[in-house]
């Protein structure tokens, strides 16, 4: 089969042919429609998450937002058949006995794996996975459409599903892109004021189409955000600059709440004097679980949310992986590995 591997860091991924992998006992393969380009795939072909490396089978194919068809299964497989359209996220697989996956909180399993970073994952034609953690797509959504929430959409989602989200509250998105697109549908589909910031004028422009009831400028931004009555309850940081951050943090108001998505390569600081004074909540969140993807598919599949998809063939990938890195994308990038998305 086709692939895109990582064979070394910070070096343009290479398309290369390779086995087709069997499915074990358990497991199912997928023959790959749609394969969504994030800017997680960026951080980790540029080798800029250490602790990833020491695990990383190289060469590995990248890709962790995967949609496509069940083509074989494997010995045991008693839920899924041939034929039905499956995607796997970024957690390739988790132990579901510790107490974290008991909790659905699986995404702190210890002994996790991680589609295309631990395991081999979506950039290319066929992929193996656990039955156990392959979601079922309803068949009112497209692959294409789909494949972008096993991990975008669904880390919005999640860090979403942390705070209330009602039409009381005023919604603060920095970063209009591939993960602040969906913050301004699920902040609509609230009927929350939403607010959004960017550097980019075309995003911005995009951002008040989706819905947004303002959209400023980073620049601009810094006098809005002084007056009191344009400061924000949530913040949802998409954006991945250190920058973006303490923009945020000045334009919530007393007892608001950060949401922490987009990962800046920098640390992030603040005064604990401020964090007192301001009594801001800093709440992380890491992609979704299983059971929050299935409600996502869900209000997608009707129509709540949707994405401006760019689809590519799998030659294109370290064109997208570029564009990617330089904030050039709005909405989603898929590759698709047989070119029928």
């Amino acid at each position: 089969m086709k692939a895109a591997l990582l064979t070394e860091f910070a070096k343009p991924l290479e398309i290369a042919e390779i086995q087709t992998p069997e499915p074990k006992a358990g497991q199912v393969l997928i023959r790959i429609a749609a394969c969504g380009a994030c800017h997680s795939d960026v951080h980790v072909a540029q080798g800029e998450w250490e602790g990833f490396k020491s695990r990383m089978p190289m060469p590995v194919v990248l890709g962790h937002e995967v949609a496509g068809t069940v083509v074989q299964v494997g010995t045991g497989v008693r839920k899924l058949r041939e034929g039905d359209r499956v995607g796997v996220p970024w957690f390739y697989y988790t132990c579901g006995s510790c107490e974290y996956c008991r909790k659905d909180m699986e995404v702190f399993c210890d002994v996790s794996q991680v589609t295309g970073v631990t395991v081999n994952g979506g950039f290319a034609e066929y992929m193996v996975a656990w039955e156990t953690h392959a979601v079922p797509i309803p068949k009112d959504l497209s692959l294409a459409q789909a494949a972008p929430l096993f991990c975008a959409g669904g880390t919005v989602f999640s860090a979403l599903a942390k705070v209330r989200l009602d039409d009381s509250v005023h919604l603060g998105i920095w970063g209009a892109g591939g993960l602040g697109h969906y913050g301004i549908q699920l902040g609509k589909l609230a009927e929350s004021r939403i607010t959004v910031v960017d550097i980019k004028p075309e995003k911005l422009d995009a951002a008040k189409a989706l819905g947004a009831h303002v959209a400023i400028s980073a620049e601009a931004g810094k006098e809005w955000f002084k007056v009191p009555s344009n400061k924000v309850d949530i913040a949802l940081v998409c954006a991945t600059s250190v920058q973006a951050y303490q923009a945020a943090f000045h334009g919530l108001k007393r007892n608001g709440a950060m949401l922490v998505v987009g990962i800046p390569s920098a640390p992030l600081s603040w005064m604990a004097g401020d964090l007192i004074r301001a009594g801001v909540r800093i709440i992380p969140s890491r992609v979704a679980s299983r059971a929050e993807l299935v409600e996502l598919l869900r209000l997608a599949a009707g129509g709540a949310v949707q994405s401006e998809i760019r689809t590519h063939p799998l030659e294109q990938i370290n064109d997208v992986m570029t564009r990617l890195a330089a904030g050039e994308i709005f909405g989603r990038s898929v590759i698709s590995p047989d070119n029928s998305q």
